[in-house]
């Protein structure tokens, strides 16, 4: 489904479960640049008393933009593979900002 939007822009909102139980939610805005998807981040939880450097939580950050995105080091050409990536990338900051454990 999400695989044919080519060069195009789209956001979701995703929600999951941290180890303690805790619901968070995480919203991207996934933009086609150069030849991969990027999952820009919208909005997510604090890091609260966790790290917040770009390597502790895997982000890196776009001048242009001003915003945060996913880090990831290839290139996906479909979406879909970038929102199961965000969703993941989601997933595991949700356990390092509940039990501080590093991905």
């Amino acid at each position: 489904m999400f695989g044919s939007l080519l060069h195009s822009e789209t956001t979701q909102t995703h929600s999951v479960t941290s180890p303690y139980g805790k619901r968070m939610s995480f919203t991207f805005r996934y933009s086609y640049v150069g030849s991969s998807w990027r999952a820009y981040i919208v909005s997510s939880p604090s890091y609260g008393i966790r790290s917040n450097d770009w390597h502790s939580t895997h982000r890196y950050y776009d001048d242009g933009k001003g915003m945060y995105y996913v880090c990831w080091t290839e290139n996906l050409a479909r979406l879909d593979h970038m929102v199961e990536v965000s969703k993941l990338w989601a997933k595991k900051t949700a356990e390092y900002i509940d039990t501080g454990r590093k991905f």
